[in-house]
């Protein structure tokens, strides 16, 4: 094993990169050392300057902690963006119910309204009937007063009609109650439906209210989410310019979103250009053996295996330290020191082998190295005495390059993470924005569904005072059609008092016909004169009985128009609202 094994342990024994570690005295100092008495020499060669080293490590470090942070505000932020996600979600959700609510609601209105069109109709079939009845009780007015002006012979014959009139009238007064009572029923159930009805509207009304209220509340919540993001955005725009300019560029990227990669990419490539620029500068300062090959082989495995083979290697150091102590006795001898390079150099080949095979973007750094490693086998055949001093340039490049390895590895890794987080927010911010656009899409959709509800609802106002216009045209029918009514059953009325006025006059023509032709069979008849004088009194009695009919018949009719009916005669008037 080569000198350079306990600093590598030393960089085990202290993993945090910021700490420096202390070179030993023979590999600080600049001054060359006697020669030993086995006869080796320890040559140094000028290493490479600490301070750019550790300057190096400490931009890296803030470069990696530059970008924890900047993953750990991203994390959150895509936090945030999947809570408010998933509230939108729910508000949509919520939204969606409520415009089934209102889409059943409005069914219902308008199986109401229905209902309601049908108690029209109903309504109307009523005041048809009505009509019909009115229509009847007029033909049997005309067919009364008919029969009792031109059929009735006699007294009897008028007291029948009477009563077949009264009767005939009082079961029109009945039927007519009866529609009156149905008409009222169904005007009450036509305004009971009429009432829930515009109850339900009302209703729909203020859920629809509700809903757009709903709807502007979630706009807002939209805006400020859009607000919260863009200060969130401008936020980590402030902190990016804070740090060095990758961090910047990465934080430039993922605030844009679309070129979240290409920044990513450019942020590698120039973290790829500062460690090429880093090994450029390593492999200046050191002659590139196949010791220094092997150790940084072992280096990285260790690196690479960290925390499950950490007692392991601790192990392999110990053995480490004392194969070092008999490589120090073989280093003596030039032939093993170059047969041992040799063999380094077909381990570093496969340790190159496969760190090509894992790592690509590190190809180029290994090939430089190879051409640099073969310039060096070369350079220690022909000169077998630099071969030490080169061994010693190689433990200082060895310790520098176990940092910038350590410091490398630990920023690759946040690295990696920053992308899997980034590609994690990116992806959330995506879906984020499919969600948004969905809720927009839906906001929109549940504007078309009640824009629609909307018209439905003003259809269903204007079919509702279109029915209340054809209510109140049928109520006005129905009015109409009871003024008619009335009126009719007035000149009935009229007609059946005049009848009956007429019908005592007659029975008082009679009576005092009765009377007078009882008289005249008790009066003894006068002696006729002559002749001529009993014809003259025969004209004359026969002009007197006309003259005394005209006049009872004119009498008559004066007193019609002064008779009084008795009670029982008089027509009940019927109250029609």
């Amino acid at each position: 094993m080569v000198e350079n094994v306990p600093i590598i342990s030393q960089v085990l024994d202290h993993p945090d990169p910021s700490r420096p570690v202390e070179l030993p005295a023979n590999a600080a100092s600049g001054v060359h050392e006697p020669a030993q008495e086995d006869g080796r020499t320890n040559v140094e060669l000028p290493g490479p300057d600490p301070t750019a080293a550790k300057a190096q490590v400490e931009a890296a470090l803030a470069q990696a902690s530059a970008a924890r942070e900047l993953a750990s505000q991203e994390h959150q932020a895509a936090e945030e963006e999947r809570a408010r996600s998933a509230s939108l979600q729910s508000a949509l959700s919520e939204s969606r119910k409520q415009i089934d609510a209102l889409r059943t609601s409005m069914a219902a209105a308008g199986k109401a309204s229905e209902e309601r069109l049908r108690n029209e109709l109903a309504a109307a079939h009523t005041l048809d009937a009505l009509r019909r009845i009115a229509q009847d009780a007029r033909a049997l007015a005309g067919q009364t007063l008919n029969y009792a002006f031109i059929q009735m012979p006699a007294a009897r014959l008028e007291r029948q009609q009477t009563e077949r009139m009264a009767r005939d009238l009082s079961q029109a007064r009945a039927q007519i109650e009866q529609l009156e009572a149905k008409a009222a029923q169904d005007r009450a159930k036509a305004e009971a439906s009429l009432a829930q009805a515009s109850g339900m509207l009302d209703e729909e009304r203020r859920k629809s209210k509700d809903l757009r209220g709903d709807i502007a509340a979630m706009e807002l919540s939209k805006a400020a989410v859009a607000d919260t993001a863009e200060r969130e955005r401008t936020g980590a725009a402030t902190t990016r310019e804070q740090v060095e300019q990758t961090a910047v560029e990465t934080a430039q990227a993922l605030a844009r979103e679309q070129a979240a990669t290409a920044s990513i990419r450019e942020d590698l490539n120039k973290a790829r250009v500062e460690r090429d620029a880093a090994d450029q500068e390593r492999a200046k300062a050191v002659s590139a053996t196949e010791r220094v090959e092997q150790t940084a082989a072992e280096t990285a495995q260790a690196l690479a295996r960290e925390q499950a083979a950490t007692a392991s290697i601790r192990k392999d150091l110990n053995e480490a330290r004392v194969e070092r102590d008999a490589a120090d006795q073989e280093r003596a001898k030039a032939v093993s020191a170059t047969e041992r390079a040799e063999q380094t150099a077909a381990e570093a080949a496969r340790v190159l082998a496969r760190e090509r095979a894992s790592a690509a973007s590190t190809q180029k750094d290994l090939d430089k190295a190879r051409i640099e490693r073969d310039a060096a086998v070369q350079e220690r055949a022909r000169a077998v005495s630099a071969t030490e001093r080169a061994e010693q340039t190689a433990a200082e490049a060895a310790r520098v390059l176990a940092r910038e390895r350590a410091s490398a590895a630990s920023t690759q890794k946040d690295l990696d993470k920053t992308r899997i987080e980034r590609d994690a927010a990116v992806q959330e911010r995506a879906r984020a924005v499919s969600a948004r656009e969905h809720a927009e899409q839906t906001a929109t959709e549940t504007a078309q569904a009640l824009g629609r509800e909307r018209a439905s609802a003003v259809s269903a106002q204007e079919d509702l005072d279109k029915a209340r216009l054809e209510r109140d045209a049928a109520r006005d029918l129905l009015g109409q059609a009871a003024i008619r009514l009335k009126e009719a059953l007035e000149n009935q009325r009229e007609a059946t008092v005049s009848l009956a006025r007429e019908l005592a006059a007659v029975r008082a023509d009679n009576d005092k016909l009765r009377a007078e032709s009882r008289e005249a069979q008790i009066d003894p008849p006068l002696k006729p004169r002559s002749g001529r004088a009993s014809a003259g009194a025969g004209k004359v009695k026969a002009v007197s009985q006309k003259t005394a009919r005209n006049k009872v018949r004119n009498s008559r009719v004066i007193r019609v128009r002064s008779i009084t009916l008795p009670f029982s005669l008089r027509p009940s008037r019927p109250t029609l609202d």
